[in-house]
């Protein structure tokens, strides 16, 4: 009973099939998600009738692994509902296993994730349309996991090259140890910035640019860093000639005073 309650509650649908994939029993979920009334009519049948038939070769060749010993963790698939909609799910597989540890049944887990894939699809747009530079990082290795188009360009990297690559890597040199200390802060804090370095550029020039980061951890429980990169060239170089006008007027001024009291 304590197990019937949990699949009935479960808002995944769970679906049980013998080791060839053919449904033995599935969750009242699963009637919403894929658009049945009852459902009955469809026990004995391949899991895989529910997906889109493109799909399928993948789905049988997972299960194939699963029986040779190999973890898969959560696949995407389409889902194929009775009427012929589609939407977006995830699955997870595991073995249901008899006292003496061998595979009697396949328990699926089965996510609509649609609404999420939308969601990070409008997020997607505007990772790959800010002019600002955007990267994320793996907080353990230090390596580039994504990094959008205006970061590749700031850097002169692709993208294949930043991911085998560090943050330390497109640093200055000099501002490596400085580096260490904000991801110090950063592990206390949970976020920073924004804060000043150097970076370098694939061709060796330098870059000042300005950062905010956010460290939280990722639907694999990984710790990941959210960094925004702002090229502050252009406004350093606003700010000297500012300064330079200000020193300018300084010396105009000294030099009125000065004759002003020769006339005197």
């Amino acid at each position: 009973e304590r197990y019937r309650t949990i699949v009935e509650a479960s808002p995944d649908n769970i679906t049980v099939t013998d080791l060839r994939g053919r449904m033995l029993m599935f969750s009242p979920k699963a009637r919403p998600m894929f658009g049945v009334e009852n459902g009955e009519e469809y026990l004995g049948r391949p899991v895989t009738d529910f997906m889109v038939p493109e799909d399928r070769p993948r789905a049988a060749s997972n299960i194939g692994r699963m029986l040779a010993g190999e973890s898969l963790g959560a696949e995407p698939y389409t889902g194929l509902r009775v009427d012929g909609s589609t939407f977006d799910m995830e699955i997870n597989g595991a073995f249901i296993r008899d006292e003496a540890g061998n595979p009697r049944r396949i328990l699926f887990v089965v996510r609509d994730i649609t609404a999420r894939n939308r969601l990070i699809g409008k997020y997607r747009i505007l990772f790959d349309q800010s002019p600002l530079g955007i990267g994320l990082f793996d907080f353990g290795t230090e390596r580039f996991i994504d990094a959008n188009p205006a970061l590749q360009r700031m850097t002169g990297y692709g993208l294949d090259e930043l991911r085998s690559m560090t943050y330390l890597d497109v640093t200055a040199p000099d501002e490596e140890d400085r580096s260490r200390e904000f991801a110090r802060k950063l592990a206390e804090l949970g976020k920073l910035g924004p804060y000043g370095k150097l970076y370098r550029r694939k061709d060796g020039s330098l870059m000042p640019v300005s950062i905010n980061a956010v460290r939280f951890t990722d639907y694999d429980d990984r710790p990941v860093v959210w960094g925004s990169i702002e090229d502050i060239t252009e406004r350093r170089a606003a700010e000297r000639r500012v300064e330079s006008l200000f020193a300018e007027k300084d010396l105009i001024l000294k030099e009125v005073h000065h004759r002003l009291k020769n006339n005197f």
